[in-house]
């Protein structure tokens, strides 16, 4: 089975580059240098967005969202897109907009997934 999973939500991250990486891999537009770019990470209209796109453009089997509590006993949010039987790809964050983005980003990074969108 094909899995794999990004952050662990209790790493720190540059909200600026997750963005910047999300329009450009997961949109599929160029940011350019200095061109404000949405704030998916912080938005929920950017995060619904993103998750409206990630549903048409990949029509996912399955798209999960929830809360745990971490080791921490603080709340984490976890994402899962599965895309096939045996694929799934996730993300976890301190936040719903930010364990999203880098489920997306998962996804788009897999060359794998297009094959994988009709099991």
């Amino acid at each position: 089975m094909e899995r794999g999973w990004t952050g662990d939500g209790a790493s720190p991250f540059d909200a600026a580059e997750l963005e910047r990486a999300v329009f450009e891999r997961v949109f599929g537009y160029l940011a350019v240098p200095g061109v404000k770019i949405p704030h998916f990470t912080d938005d929920p209209a950017m995060t619904e967005a993103v998750i409206d796109h990630v549903r048409e453009a990949w029509r996912p089997q399955e798209f999960r969202i929830w809360r745990r509590r971490n080791a921490a006993q603080e709340f984490a949010v976890e994402a899962m897109i599965r895309t096939g039987r045996e694929s799934a790809y996730g993300g976890s964050g301190p936040t719903r907009g930010i364990a999203v983005c880098r489920a997306a980003l998962f996804l788009a990074a897999n060359p794998a997934r297009k094959g994988q969108r009709s099991a």
